[in-house]
């Protein structure tokens, strides 16, 4: 392995066809090619790609519980904003290198007292794959509960074709996610966005076992963990979405929503529930996550060039018409006691009753 310390004091590691640049600044990648593909960099001084532990969603409506909102009837309503975490600063300390591995530290910190110190360690695998061990420890006064503990990075944009073992096909998150059947389901990044009538947050995946971004060669990264994944990919940030819109009590506005070129993606260890308290009830406390120590492993793994009709995963085009009416057919006979002889007879209408047309 080859390891070098460019002119502005970035380490340069190389193995093989992997090449991974780390910035002293940021304390994360500024640059990672795998198998000769580029899969981020930074397209400019300041503005960093790599990965960096992050808390942050646009919340959505549900979210009432963390924003806050003109009433505050409880005192713990917009507890979020107020612990800072929304506004996170990174600094890092010295890189060390040695041998096949590199060691970071970085202090997370808020513009109050809560943050995160957080250790990594990038190991350089023969085969070509990279293997980043994350420990996040918490500190200072910290909110009720976070919206999500993991990583944040931006991929190359023509990464495009997104591939993954998880639920699908549709949109899913950790308390709505029974009609999101477990399978190998192909998308691309653009056809992740939901375009919700309020911009918030859209598009996750939960329990993914891995997850892969190729380009139009088939070429790219595959993205595996010691831990289920909650994956989303877009070409919009957090702060795009929740931007967007004025929120109640505020003067009115809309700024359109531009795409970015790069793959916004998060790549999660944890997840809030949605909740209902648009008009209801806060997450079941099993869906709110403590806030404590975290470790965990991801792995960045090359993609070898491969058409995309080679993948033999299903669309949602495919999905609709096979795998739909077996999992219905399941649905039915699990949950309703229903057992219809064939699949065929899995097709389901909705009728209004009379007294709702009268």
């Amino acid at each position: 392995m080859q390891i070098a310390t460019l002119r502005d004091g970035a380490i340069s590691v190389g193995r093989g066809l992997t090449r991974a640049v780390f910035d002293q600044k940021s304390g994360t990648l500024r640059e990672l090619v795998l198998n000769g593909t580029a899969i981020l960099r930074d397209p400019a001084n300041g503005i960093t790609t790599g990965p960096r532990a992050t808390c942050m969603r646009a919340l959505v409506d549900n979210d009432v519980w963390l924003r806050g909102d003109q009433y505050g009837e409880s005192p713990f309503y917009g507890q979020l904003f107020a612990s800072g975490l929304t506004q996170l600063r990174y600094h890092a300390r010295p890189i060390v290198a040695n041998g096949n591995t590199v060691k970071i530290t970085t202090l997370i910190t808020g513009n109050k007292s809560a943050g995160f110190t957080h250790e990594t360690q990038w190991t350089f695998m023969e085969d070509g794959s990279i293997e980043m061990k994350n420990r996040l420890i918490p500190h200072g006064t910290m909110p009720q509960a976070l919206p999500r503990i993991g990583l944040s990075m931006m991929l190359n944009g023509e990464l495009e074709n997104m591939r993954w073992y998880g639920r699908g096909p549709h949109e899913n998150y950790i308390d709505r996610k029974t009609s999101a059947f477990f399978g190998i389901w192909n998308s691309t990044v653009t056809e992740q966005y939901v375009p919700y009538v309020r911009p918030q947050d859209n598009g996750y995946k939960s329990d993914v076992k891995w997850v892969e971004f190729t380009g139009d060669d088939g070429a790219g990264v595959r993205i595996t963990s010691d831990n289920d994944m909650f994956v989303q990919a877009l070409h919009y940030t957090w702060e795009d979405l929740e931007f967007s819109r004025h929120r109640a009590g505020q003067q009115r506005y809309r700024v359109p929503l531009n795409p970015r070129k790069e793959v916004c993606l998060n790549i999660d260890l944890r997840q809030l529930g949605l909740g209902g308290n648009s008009c209801g009830p806060k997450p079941l406390r099993k869906y709110i996550f403590p806030i404590q120590e975290e470790n965990w492993t991801v792995r960045f793994e090359p993609v070898a060039g491969r058409k995309r009709a080679e993948w033999g995963a299903a669309t949602r085009e495919e999905w609709e018409k096979t795998v739909r009416p077996k999992t219905l057919k399941w649905f039915l006979e699990n949950e309703y006691g229903i057992r219809p002889q064939t699949i065929k007879d899995c097709k389901v209408t909705f009728e209004p009753a009379k007294k709702d047309l009268e």
